[in-house]
This record gives structure tokens, sequence and C-alpha cells, in this order.
């Protein structure tokens, strides 16, 4: 269940204050954890590679995005890639909104969604060996750092460029779900969202990684340090006569209202600004799950504010397109933007996790673009 707008604006104002203080109690349980994980207690290896791709805040780096787009470079070299996810927050079907969007986008690919990831990996191999499928040969773990009971042989970090994390407390006040010092077990960085920050933004943020993880003792290779940016591709757009794919500037000739439940819903509404003229939004807790109620008030807000179009994440419409008849409820067509991750130095990155899961790159055909 999400949490409602005013605990997370009391968190937000209590955090410089309280901060530090608060977070102390979690960064002790969470450093007695952490050493029992560094030394393999509770650890277990599969049989084939992992790959993690995750993040030391909560919510709103792109993560699925960016396990969409190695999961893609994956196949390309001939892997057969499976997705490992908590299955967090499902809706009445059983299904979380990441699982439904991954369905959508990743026809084919096995995902194993549950707590006790470990056994669920071991329940969808059983199940595609019964129905005569190909075994998957590597496990891309989405939000797996802090979850650290399967082990893997290269970790990714996400950090919001806009976010810099050195400046951020510690849960529960806070949104860091690790300190800073956690980067030190990341094979890769990558610094998202870097089209909202400023240069001087992410040259913080890249120093603060840096010193981060330049301290630690050992020969521990520092983390390698990547930047991208989330784009869009078009958009998708429902309506009576079905759905189809519409450029960018289907927004940008209409008047726009904007729903999203998701980590950094601000960031989306701006980026909307960005191409059209919003003129009504609502912006709800991260995994809010739309009651009828939700849909009503929206359906008003639209009305009164004129709107001609609602813009919607991938994310959200996982949920929404259950709602029975929704455009016509709303009298509006739906559209939601096809989001694609642009990756400095993708081959470089690839070529990095190939090597740690034992295989090379053919350099010609990496794509940073999901």
């Amino acid at each position: 269940m999400s949490l409602p707008e005013w605990v997370h604006r009391l968190r937000r104002g209590l955090a410089p204050v309280l901060g530090s203080v608060a977070g102390a109690p979690y960064g002790l349980g969470l450093s007695v954890v952490s050493r029992r994980f560094d030394r393999g207690v509770g650890v277990a290896r599969l049989s084939m590679p992992v790959v993690s791709v995750g993040n030391i805040s909560t919510g709103g780096t792109g993560k699925t995005p960016c396990v969409a787009w190695l999961v893609r470079e994956l196949a390309r070299r001939g892997h057969v890639p499976m997705i490992a996810m908590r299955g967090y927050a499902r809706t009445r079907d059983g299904v979380s909104d990441e699982q439904d969007e991954y369905e959508r986008s990743l026809p084919g690919v096995a995902i194993a969604a549950a707590p006790d990831r470990a056994a669920a990996i071991a329940s969808v191999l059983a199940q595609r060996e019964q129905q005569g499928k190909r075994s998957p040969s590597v496990v891309v773990l989405d939000d797996g750092f802090q979850h650290r009971r399967i082990a893997r042989d290269f970790d990714i970090v996400l950090i919001d460029a806009t976010r810099p994390p050195a400046r951020e407390h510690l849960l529960p006040l806070g949104d860091l779900r690790e300190p800073v010092s956690a980067l030190r077990r990341a094979h890769a960085v990558v610094l998202t969202h870097c089209e909202l920050a400023t240069q001087a933004q992410v040259r913080s943020v890249v120093e603060s990684v840096e010193r981060a993880t330049l301290s630690v003792a050992g020969d521990r290779p520092v983390p390698l340090i990547f930047r991208a940016r989330h784009d869009w591709d078009g958009v998708m757009v429902s309506d009576a006569a079905g759905e189809r794919h519409e450029a960018e500037t289907f927004l940008a000739e209409r008047a726009l209202g904007v729903v999203c439940a998701i980590g950094r819903g601000d960031l989306f509404v701006e980026r909307v600004g960005q191409i059209g003229r919003v003129v009504c939004s609502r912006v709800f807790g991260d995994h809010h799950d739309f009651t009828p109620a939700d849909i009503e008030s929206i359906a008003g807000q639209i009305l009164a504010a004129g709107a001609g179009v609602l813009v919607v994440t991938e994310k959200d419409w996982s949920k929404l397109r259950r709602v029975p008849e929704l455009s016509a409820r709303l009298g509006v067509p739906i559209a939601r933007p096809r989001l694609a991750l642009e990756i400095d130095e993708p081959a470089r990155l690839l070529g990095a996790v190939l090597a740690a899961i034992g295989d090379r790159p053919e350099q010609s055909t990496v794509t940073g673009r999901v």
C-alpha cells in the first residue's frame, strides 16, 4: 500500500532537522545485516550467472527501463535471460504493475516474481523444463542491490542525477535505503535523468560516488560510472478505436491532464509539460491502486480543466487498463509515452556485464536505446 501524500510531506519537512538521528537505528541494523551478507551467510549461489539492477534510494531511478535494456541486449547475444523480482504491490489478479509492464514489453521472457526469489526461480526453471522450453542462461534481478540472498556476478546501481545521494538521509525520514558507502559493492553506477540535471549536478554526483568508492581498502575495483537520459519514442494512444502509436506531437497539439503513481511523479509531470500544455495533474503515491472513487475524481478533474488527453505512465497503465471502458468514462483518449533509456557508452557497460558472466559482446551491435 502506498503512503498518503501528507506522510511524504511530513517526512520531507522533518528530514533536514531529524534525518540523521532518525536514521541511526536503521543504519545500525543495516550494518549488522550487511556484515552477515559480506561473509556469505544466508547467500545462495545459483547454477547460472546473476546480474542485479538496483539503487540505494527509494523509487524513481529508472530500474524498469534499465532492466528491459539489459534483457534485450543479453538476448541479442544469444543468451536466454529471465527476470527475478519481488512482485511488490500486486494487483487484485496477483500481478504487480512492473511485472505486467515487463510481460507487455518483453513477450516470452520468463519472469519469477515472489519475495523468495530463489524459490521462484527454481519453480520457473522446473516449469520451463516440463514445457520443453530453453532453460534461461542468465538471471537479471530487478531491485536486487539490497536483497542479497542471491549471489550476483555483476551489480548495477542507478542514481537519479537530480537527487545527489550525499545530501540525502537514511530511512525512515530520508529516501536512502543504504548509505552512499554501500556503492563500494557496485560494479557499475549509472546516473539516470541526466537530461533534467545541470552539468554541475552531474559532476557533483560523480564526485560523491568517487569519494565513497575510492576510500575502500583492498584491491576491489572501483565501479564504472555511466550517464543516461530518459527520452520518449512517441506515445501509445488508447481510445474507442483501439490502440495506436503516435508521434510526440500528438501531445503538443492538445490540452493535457496528467495522472501518475510512480517514484518521481513530479519529474513525469515536468517532462509532459515540456511537450504540451498541462492543464491539470494528479500525483499519487508510488504503486497506488486506483479505486473507483479515484477514477471518478480524475474524470471530474479532466472535465473541469478542459483536458483533451489523459497522459499516464506505462507502469500506471498496467492498473488503469483493467478499468472497463476507461477512455469512454473519462471522455478523452489516454496516452502513455514509450520510454527509451539512452546510456552513454552502452558497449562498455554491456561488455563489463558479459565479461563478468563469462561472455564477450559483439560491440558493433550494442545500442544504448531501449
